[in-house]
């Protein structure tokens, strides 16, 4: 019988030789299963062999003196088998099925309603048993192809089952060789016991390990990094542990050389702010200091402190420059310069970062103007452009770039990178022989 691809009914194998019983069979059979007719052992091998037969029947006379045809079933099939039988000796009958590794047996004549519940369980049965292979199957071929370390061990350290890359790294080629064996006798003796007290500590304390770093070195003299997880096994599933190891020691490799190349380009940053803040500092005849913010020099009693979050802040500190110009007895343009060069800090502050903060410091001989933010700072890359190009900001602002405000300070501190921007500026006081040189300047020009 054909059966359609719609068909989802399990097909059945009936080998007999006598037409009555074979017609009997199918009258019962026929709605729960799809029947296979064999009259003789060399048709049912022919049927088993271009079909997926679930379940062979046939008569006991086949199992006895001369060929076993269920021998040869086992050969080209795993359909499970089940007999009928006419042996009245319980003995004879049981020596029948251990020899044919039958199902089931039944006992002529049957009852037809046993008759269809022994098949179907007899189906269920196969299927299961193919369910339980394939399984089986996945579970090898990620065993043998898995470039990770795999392997089972019981309680006391030894291993039931390794794949065959656990083998490979041990300098084994068949993996059946480690069963029963232990760690202690591959490795060394500290790596051995690391091992026993990893494996103790998941088994006495029935919890998993998880990508556990570790560096050893196998027998084939390699030194490798691994990555180890470990989970011990109920005890249903006979105790002991499950272990996979993962290589990668490429990865920690590559992460050092990237640990290198950092701190080579951390360097290397560093030494190029170190010198381009000598240039600085030599170009601008030591008014501009390019530093890191533990350099900038404290500032003293703090006149006035505001968050430039606050709106009104840009115009109190004008107007608080402007009165502390009057009390330190700047010139009008002197005061007016010093206001010109805080506005412009405050606004970059203001408009380009965030946590903008202004803080104002005043003596008798020099107010101080300390302007900081949390922005993302200006790139080295920029720097020599910012510091020394008049009018170039990296920030659409009033343009006055740091040159521009050098003529208007005395001297100013630069801090400057990811976690944002310090600016300080001094303004001092012109000294009597300061005024002298200035007259001294304009005289010469008549």
């Amino acid at each position: 019988m054909n059966k359609s691809r719609e068909d989802h009914r399990p097909e059945v194998l009936v080998l007999d030789s006598q037409p009555r019983i074979r017609g009997t069979l199918e009258g019962i059979l026929s709605d729960i299963i799809v029947i296979h007719i064999a009259e003789t052992p060399e048709q049912a091998l022919d049927i088993l062999r271009n079909n997926s037969i679930a379940v062979v029947v046939t008569d006991q006379r086949w199992l006895s003196a001369g060929r076993d045809m269920l021998a040869d079933v086992s050969e080209v099939s795993p359909a499970t088998r089940v007999i009928l039988t006419g042996f009245s000796d319980p003995d004879e009958v049981l020596r029948a099925v251990d020899r044919g590794h039958i199902y089931a047996y039944l006992a002529k004549p049957w009852e037809p309603l046993e008759l269809r519940l022994t098949i179907t369980q007899a189906a269920t049965h196969y299927e299961l048993v193919q369910e339980l292979n394939l399984e089986k199957m996945h579970f090898q071929e990620l065993m043998d192809n898995i470039p990770d370390v795999i392997y089972f061990k019981d309680r006391l350290g030894r291993f039931t089952r390794v794949n065959k890359a656990k083998a490979a790294l041990i300098g084994v080629t068949d993996p059946t060789e480690l069963i029963g064996k232990g760690d202690w006798q591959f490795f060394s003796h500290e790596e051995a016991s690391r091992i026993k007290a990893e494996d103790e500590f998941v088994l006495n304390r029935g919890e998993a390990v998880t990508d556990q770093l570790h560096s050893f070195t196998p027998p084939d003299g390699r030194p490798r990094w691994f990555s180890t997880s470990k989970v011990p096994l109920s005890d249903e599933m006979g105790g002991g542990l499950v272990g996979l190891s993962r290589d990668i020691t490429l990865r920690k490799n590559a992460e050092e050389r990237l640990q290198e190349v950092v701190s080579e380009l951390v360097e290397a940053e560093k030494d190029k702010r170190e010198f381009c803040a000598q240039v600085v500092l030599a170009v601008t005849e030591g008014a501009l200091h390019l530093v890191e913010p533990d350099q900038i020099p404290e500032i003293g009693a703090i006149d006035l402190d505001l968050s430039l979050e606050i709106e009104a802040s840009y115009q109190a500190i004008r107007e608080r420059l402007r009165e502390l110009g009057s009390q330190i007895q700047f010139s009008d343009e002197q005061t007016e310069d010093l206001i010109l060069a805080a506005g412009e800090a405050v606004t970059n502050a203001i408009k380009h970062a965030q946590n903008g903060r202004c803080q104002i410091c005043v003596t008798e001989q020099e107010v101080v103007v300390r302007v900081s933010d949390q922005g993302e700072g200006i790139h080295p890359d920029a720097l020599p452009e910012t510091l020394f190009q008049a009018g170039f900001s990296t920030k659409v602002s009033l343009g006055l770039g740091y040159t521009l405000l050098l003529k208007l300070v005395d001297e100013m501190w630069l801090a400057t990178g990811p976690e944002g921007t310090v600016l300080q500026l001094v303004k001092r006081k012109p000294s009597a022989e300061d005024e002298e040189a200035a007259l001294l300047a304009i005289l010469e020009r008549f």
